[in-house]
Parts: structure tokens; sequence; C-alpha cells
């Protein structure tokens, strides 16, 4: 009888230290998933340690790889109607291209997710009254039915998304369009 209860005892214990010593298949799936690291800032002349100058940083996979660590690193082909470039995505929400497919000399870097930053502190989903707030030289321009607001000065833009506008395209927006459909940054560009 001591025996039993002894051994009813002891089988709880074993089973809660097998458990313990084993991590969670969720705990291994947090272990193995790369986060974004919001300490990597874009800069007007860098973006974390990828230094960025226009005609002259030169992208590739690997170099990409070894500053975005634990994140994919994908690259293709481009096409539009002048020559063909590179694309880069790393991770999820974050593209690089080049000026074309032969030098791969960036020209732009494209930030779609809401975990980076630039160094102005805007995000993507930042509404169009807290940039105005941290960027009070931002203009507004429309390209091809795109909303953006720029400084001359800056390499640094966001492309814009109006929230509440059920109407067709316009040529061009004002600031007071952005205000009123509650736009939010849909991009953050570095150009």
């Amino acid at each position: 009888m001591k025996r039993i209860f002894f051994a009813s005892m002891i089988f709880p214990f074993l089973f809660f230290c097998a458990c313990s010593n084993n991590p969670s298949e969720s705990t291994q799936n947090k272990e193995n998933k790369p986060e974004v690291s919001t300490t990597i800032i874009l800069n007007e002349a860098n973006f974390g340690q990828l230094i960025l100058k226009k005609n002259s940083t030169i992208l590739s996979e690997k170099n990409l790889q070894k500053l975005f660590k634990g994140h994919p690193v994908t690259e293709s082909v481009g096409h539009q109607d002048g020559p063909n470039f590179t694309l880069f995505k790393v991770g999820d929400g974050l593209t690089f291209s080049t000026e074309n497919a032969e030098t791969n000399i960036i020209n732009k870097v494209y930030i779609t997710n809401e975990d980076y930053t630039d160094e102005y502190g805007v995000h993507v989903g930042d509404n169009f009254n807290d940039v105005l707030s941290r960027r009070t030289d931002l203009e507004l321009k429309t390209i091809h039915y795109h909303i953006y607001l720029v400084e001359h000065t800056s390499h640094v833009k966001y492309e814009m998304q109006l929230q509440n506008y059920n109407a067709p395209d316009k040529d061009e927006y004002t600031m007071e369009d952005l205000e009123q459909y509650n736009a939010i940054v849909e991009a953050i560009i570095w150009e």
C-alpha cells in the first residue's frame, strides 16, 4: 500500500520535471522565428549598418543577409519600361531596388513593415497629423495617383493612403484631403 501511495506521488512529480525540461512547441517556434529589430533605423545616410549613397552603394544578397541576420533575403528581377532592375526582399515588408540589374547600385528602400522606424520616429501606420508633428517641412506630391509627403532636401519620404475616401482617384490631392480622409503612412521610402 505504501508503494502504491509513493508511486502515485512520484509519477506526477516526474511528469512535471520532464515537461518543464522539454520546451513546448510554441516556445520552440518563438525561438526559431526571427523578430524584426526595432533598433534598425532608417536614416538619411544609412539603414542600420548599411550605408546608403545614391550612385555608389552596391547591393548583394550576401551582404543583406549579413546585415539583416535571421531574415530571409530573396533576389529577383524587376521589369519596367526602362532597364530591368534587381529587387531584394528582406523578411516581411522590406524591399531594396537597384537602378538596373547589371550594376546593382541602390535606387530605393521601400518599407511596409510597421516594426521599422526612421530617424524622425515615423512608422508605417502613423496618421497624417503625427507625421506632420514630427516633420514640419513636408510637402504633398501626387505622382501617378500615388500620394507622397516629401521634403526637397531629404531622401526619406512617405507614401500615404487615404482611409475614408470613396470617390475616384484625383490627379492632385491637398493637405486638407489627407487630414479629412484620415491618411496614414502606407510606406516609408528612401530614394
